[in-house]
């Protein structure tokens, strides 16, 4: 009778002891402040992208150059990705891709995901508009030797006057 009594005793303190050995780790308050931090400068730059690209031509001048003195004097993650986000921009008056990469290269690696994230979508997408313009440029070279080619056989073609 009292193995009866026991025995279920035993089990539930067994599943209890378990049950807390399998719970995952809690993240430390100052993880999930970062995390908070960094999914804030995610949100404040995409909806400041998101105001510039509506803006007129001259408001996203001003917008850029606002942001490239704001880098000047802080070099934050939050103004380092503001600033290259913003010269990221195809549409965008001042558009460089070449020195946003260069701006985001030290947040490839961040740990936040969402950070990252935005990162690798921002370096995607200027590689891209690279390879796009170097295959432009290769195409526009060799349309002109077609072109050099045409002229040369026109010229040979037609009978010298005299």
């Amino acid at each position: 009778m009292k193995l009866r009594i026991c025995l279920p005793l035993v089990v539930l303190l067994v599943l209890n002891l378990a049950g807390c050995a399998l719970s995952p780790p809690s993240a430390t308050p100052a993880a999930i402040s970062a995390i908070d931090d960094d999914n804030q400068i995610v949100l404040s730059v995409l909806q400041q992208i998101q105001r510039v690209i509506n803006a007129s031509p001259e408001d996203q001048r001003r917008e850029l150059t606002n942001a490239q003195q704001v880098f000047q004097r802080d070099k934050s993650t939050r103004t380092r990705l503001q600033l290259a986000v913003l010269l990221a921009q195809p549409s965008l008056t001042g558009n460089d891709d070449v020195r946003a990469l260069a701006l985001l290269e030290p947040l490839r690696n961040h740990a936040n995901t969402s950070l990252r994230g935005l990162v690798t979508l921002v370096v995607e997408q200027a590689n891209e508009r690279q390879r796009l313009g170097r295959k432009a440029k290769t195409l526009e070279d060799q349309l002109d030797e077609l072109k050099a080619m045409e002229r040369s056989l026109i010229e040979r073609s037609t009978p010298a006057k005299k």
